[in-house]
């Protein structure tokens, strides 16, 4: 193709420095302003907070914000500088901040189990070092399929100044691009999120996803902005999806051909740059297979499956030969980046137009069956609905003489070795059929019990299942495998928190039709947090795809704090918050509300003690209890309990078992064997000194859990978390 021998030839220093457009200042989101005078230090103040916002002109919207705008401020920062940012929330509701693909401090991670929820009128600092260059977002992680659909989110660029100079993109004029759209009803309102009470309506809701009506770039409505490109010479994008549920696929060539050339994913920038040809439409007819009641089997006929999984190694007269669809425009699953250059030649005054294009993501119908159950089938228009406009791009300038050049080596990724790995992470997206009423269960962790006939028996394990103990440990250091299995019928873009991955390879397995069993290697490995997980090939039950990527849990750069255990989060005596554990999900985010979001624990190897179970509160909420001093062999190990009522009898039990009951709010309660009795202080802290131990035995495991009388609590009881100590 003509990008391709185009591409061949960019290996020298670029011909023609392009300049800042003054046309193009309002396009960007603006740039929160740094507090901090330090050169290594950028501070910056957010507020969410209601706001009046107009996404279509003319029409004002209640939106929740970052200071008052949509999206929130874009923060600008170096690799290798401290942000701090003073967060407020002035909402009707607790809320965080989640930093998407930071390799942050696990205490500041954001998620609903890495801190204590900031409540209305709080407020909380945020502090790490920025490690890697790239594009980055942060948006809330309670209520987040609600919370970001209405609002809240913005960019977090993080540049390396050096690397830039030396390949020359710091001359090339560049823009951020925020990829959304939303749901408003006739009068301009967000539509409430999960508010269908019709069953067919609710079904569709949670399996297809809330997609919205109004398309935006920077929140605006798309069609209404527009940018001033330079004929000849190189614009350089950085986009990202923070829609809910819609898949990005913009294609820069819709009038007239121009090179688009990918040099930056999740990560930053890649090691070599990758050419992004045109889309091209599908024309395959639409085609039928029947499914029984609530199976989605038509898909795997009604679509290729080459242009369907993004695959060309199939062959045969009934499929296109078209290049890898996933690499035609700029395909990006919400939550997803990527960093990408274009060329514009046109006539001087011409105005191409950009436009977003479908995706044959796994969109469902629905319908009652005679006897009252939902049957589920494919929609037959899925991948195939007509292009949106986007962005007008009016080109100034003359055709160009000479094309600019740009380097064919970008960076070193250092690639993870697959002989290091020393286990595999098994995640398992999937729901269950329809009730009557249109409720669906999302998972993306299962059991597998053995059956008593043989074989076994799948236990979908949503969120609300998960605890330590289903939950997959980790030691600091380790490489693992994660192997993500897609048993349902629609792509699914899974994210994992704190750690990169490099995906390797694709398995296809299909029961029924043996072309579709494929095993395609990635070539491109280099390193990424949120990924495409194509749909099953064939029929529930039949058929399922595998996405296997390595992971190395290193915490270089963050030493010290990249452990998280316990399922929620704790605190010791010094005021120091423990994550509960790092989450991987579905960045769809109706799947994620729904169950299809789980955790991982990563664990000291040097420490005795694990965090686990969640704590029965109080009146003065949450109690933790950590371990302070290890069992030494004559000694007593000592744990502390923080934030139980002050001047307050607790005791203490441990046992060398424990069940998982949901009698106390799904604590972990000890079989109790040995008790010690406390008295906490004024500030609700006491110190429990366990002596005799050895008596329970070597070499074992003791769980533990603090409890006190608290007659404001719902029960008349408080219980701290559990904890795990390893006996030497």
């Amino acid at each position: 193709m003509k990008i391709l021998s185009t591409l061949a030839c960019l290996a020298l220093p670029f011909l023609v420095p392009a300049l800042a457009s003054a046309q193009n200042a309002s396009f960007d989101p603006p740039t929160a302003p740094d507090l901090d005078p330090a050169p290594d230090v950028v501070e910056v103040q957010l507020v969410a907070e209601e706001t009046d916002w107009e996404y279509t002109p003319g029409v004002t919207t209640r939106v929740w914000s970052y200071n008052g705008q949509v999206p929130g401020p874009t923060i600008r920062a170096n690799v290798g500088d401290l942000l701090r940012v003073q967060f407020e929330n002035r909402l009707p509701e607790p809320t965080t901040i989640h930093w998407h693909g930071i390799e942050g401090p696990a205490d500041m991670d954001g998620s609903h189990i890495a801190q204590a929820w900031i409540q209305p009128g709080e407020t909380f600092t945020y502090e790490f070092r920025l490690l890697r260059d790239g594009l980055y977002w942060y948006h809330p992680h309670i209520r987040t399929f609600d919370q970001v659909e209405k609002g809240l989110h913005g960019v977090l660029l993080v540049r390396d100044p050096e690397l830039e100079r030396r390949l020359g993109f710091d001359r090339i004029e560049e823009h951020i691009v925020v990829f959304d759209d939303i749901l408003l009803d006739a009068n301009g309102q967000v539509v409430p999120a999960f508010s269908f009470t019709d069953p067919l309506q609710r079904v569709l809701y949670a399996l297809n996803g809330r997609e919205g009506n109004v398309l935006l770039v920077n929140g605006k409505a798309a069609g209404t902005r527009s940018l001033t490109v330079r004929n000849g010479e190189l614009m350089r994008w950085r986009v990202v999806n923070v829609a809910n549920t819609s898949f990005c696929r913009l294609d820069l060539s819709a009038d007239t051909h121009m090179p688009m050339i990918q040099i930056g994913t999740d990560s930053g920038l890649i090691d070599r740059p990758i050419p992004r040809p045109p889309v091209i439409p599908f024309i395959t007819p639409p085609q039928t297979r029947p499914g029984g009641p609530g199976s989605a089997g038509p898909r795997a006929a009604s679509i290729p499956l080459p242009d369907r999984l993004g695959i060309d190694e199939f062959e045969g007269p009934q499929y296109h030969t078209v290049p890898q669809v996933d690499r035609q425009g700029i395909l990006l699953v919400p939550g997803e980046r990527m960093d990408v250059l274009f060329l514009p030649r046109a006539d001087d005054g011409d105005t191409l137009r950009v436009f977003q294009h479908d995706w044959f993501r796994g969109r469902h119908t629905a319908e009652f069956a005679p006897d009252g159950s939902i049957i589920l089938s494919d929609d037959t228009q899925d991948g195939r609905m007509p292009p949106r406009f986007y962005l007008n791009l009016n080109v100034v300038g003359p055709r160009p003489k000479a094309i600019p050049k740009v380097p064919t080596e970008l960076r070193t990724i250092e690639h993870i070795d697959p002989a290091d790995a020393v286990g595999t992470l098994a995640v398992t997206l999937g729901h269950t059929l329809p009730t009557p009423q249109g409720d669906v269960t999302m998972f993306a962790q299962a059991r597998f019990e053995p059956m008593a006939g043989g074989g076994t028996k799948m236990v979908p394990l949503p969120t609300a299942l998960v605890d330590s103990f289903e939950a997959h440990d980790v030691d600091l250091g380790e490489t693992w495998i994660w192997e993500i299995t897609n048993l349902s019928h629609g792509d699914h873009p899974f994210h994992t928190h704190g750690f990169f991955f490099q995906p390797y390879e694709v398995e296809f397995v299909d029961q029924d039709v043996a072309i579709f069993n494929k095993t395609v290697s990635l070539p491109i490995t280099f390193p990424k947090d949120t990924i495409r997980v194509p749909a099953r090939p064939g029929l529930r039950g039949r058929s399922k795809t595998i996405l296997r990527a390595l992971v190395r849990f290193d915490d270089t750069g963050r030493e010290g704090r990249a452990f998280a255990e316990g399922s929620t989060a704790t605190f010791d005596r010094d005021g120091r918050w423990t994550s509960g554990g790092w989450l991987f999900h579905c960045h769809v985010l109706e799947h994620a509300a729904l169950g299809m979001l789980s955790f991982f624990e990563v664990h000291d190897p040097s420490s005795p003690f694990r965090l686990l179970g969640k704590s029965l509160p109080g009146t003065l909420g949450k109690a933790s209890l950590t371990g302070y001093r290890a069992p030494v062999p004559g000694l007593a190990f000592e744990l502390d309990l923080v934030g139980a009522p002050p001047n307050t009898p607790v005791t203490l039990g441990l046992g060398r078992n424990a069940d998982r009951t949901s009698r106390f709010g799904g604590t972990v309660v000890p079989r109790l064997e040995h008790f010690v009795r406390a008295v906490t202080d004024d500030r609700g802290h006491a110190t429990f000194r366990v002596r005799g131990w050895e008596a329970l035995g070597s070499g074992v495991t003791l769980y533990a859990q603090a409890a006190f009388f608290d007659t404001g609590a719902p029960r008349g009881v408080g219980l701290s978390n559990s904890l795990s100590v390893e006996l030497p």
